[in-house]
């Protein structure tokens, strides 16, 4: 959907991060202030009212363990809600309960 260089709103696509059935994440820089990054997630799929929910949730937590949110806008042309997040730099472990 994405590649290196696109636009999406204030944020130039660097890499992926990550994909699945409902979002994809990538790596982004700001074209407005040298040096910040962040990850910019695209909720496709499903209801928009499911997508502006979880927008919303994630908004809303204040954790050190969930990333801030920057910033959350439609973009019609790719039918997506984008949610620009803070990037969390370090290794991915999963683990299981």
């Amino acid at each position: 959907m994405l590649r290196a260089g696109d636009r999406i709103g204030d944020w130039v696509v660097e890499s992926p991060l990550g994909s699945g059935e409902w979002s994809s994440v990538w790596r982004c820089r700001s074209r407005h202030t040298p040096g910040q990054k962040a990850a910019v997630k695209a909720l496709r799929g499903g209801e928009a009212s499911e997508q502006h929910r979880e927008a919303a949730v994630l908004a809303s937590l204040e954790h050190p363990g969930v990333a801030a949110v920057y910033a959350c806008w439609e973009d019609p042309e790719r039918g997506c809600l984008f949610l620009a997040m803070a990037l969390v730099e370090g290794v991915r472990t999963v683990t299981f309960c």
